[in-house]
């Protein structure tokens, strides 16, 4: 039985009003859950990247927050950055490699990186004297969005090329 029949069969046993499971509706039960576990392995492969990924960030928030796979909170977290947009991430990504950027530039320069709040205003005036702001390279969203574009698709052509030799 195929899915298309499968599926008209339970919806036509679940409208009758008596409704005693047969044979030909475990039959049609069967075929669901056969068509749903292929389907969902077929799609594991399909994605095996984005599978890859998802277990190490998952086992990394799992650690991070002292659980287990029973607790939900890592799963959430995970769920939230994959429903962030892109836009977002991207815009985080940039920040961080500017700040980075920031910060390598005042070990340059000898800067010993404190909290503002523990300087003195003397320490904060020979901070700003010693930095050469000229030496600051900063990132924009495009070219990071670009580079992150380039990175993402260089790794799926590797996996896919990988894949590619295993199966000559």
């Amino acid at each position: 039985m195929d899915f298309k029949k499968a599926m008209q069969r339970i919806g036509w046993r679940l409208q009758q009003p008596t409704f005693k499971p047969n044979n030909e509706d475990k039959q049609a039960y069967n075929a669901i859950v056969q068509v749903i576990e292929s389907q969902q392995k077929q799609q594991f492969k399909n994605h095996e990247l984005f599978a890859k990924l998802y277990i190490h960030i998952y086992g990394k928030f799992i650690s991070h927050y002292k659980t287990t796979v029973l607790d939900v909170v890592p799963r959430k977290e995970l769920h939230k950055i994959l429903e962030t947009p892109m836009s977002i991430l991207i815009e985080k990504f940039t920040k961080e490699m500017n700040d980075s950027e920031l910060y390598t530039l005042m070990e340059k320069s000898n800067i010993k990186i404190d909290h503002p709040a523990f300087k003195n205003e003397h320490e904060k005036k020979e901070d700003a004297q010693k930095i050469d702001m000229k030496n600051l390279n900063i990132w924009k969203q495009e070219d990071v969005s670009e580079c992150l574009e380039n990175e993402v698709n260089h790794a799926i052509n590797l996996q896919t090329l990988s894949k590619a030799k295993q199966n000559l």
